[in-house]
């Protein structure tokens, strides 16, 4: 959204501490994030906001115009957003976590 200069808030939240339930209970994402909120409607999911956005206000074209470079773009974002299982539970991105 930054990046096609929509307007928007952005609230940050701290994981992992006594507080982030009671944070991101009002954004009704089963404690997603990052989390769209659109008025009363809310997205999670980093794929479903970016479908969202570009379908809401980029008239579409927040992915590729031409239909091959698109399907690889979507492709890898797919690619990223589910694999790497090992390495997401290796190095999880929990920055409080003690070791």
């Amino acid at each position: 959204m930054k990046h096609a200069q929509i307007e928007f808030e952005e609230k940050r939240v701290a994981l992992y501490t006594n507080t982030t339930h009671e944070e991101l209970a009002p954004y009704h994402s089963n404690f997603k994030v990052p989390a769209l909120m659109d008025g009363n409607f809310t997205v999670w999911d980093s794929l479903a906001i970016l479908d969202y956005v570009s379908e809401q206000y980029l008239d579409s074209n927040g992915w590729p115009r031409y239909a091959k470079t698109r399907a690889v773009a979507r492709s890898v974002s797919a690619e990223m957003h589910s694999s790497f299982v090992y390495l997401r539970s290796e190095m999880p991105m929990n920055c409080r976590m003690q070791f």
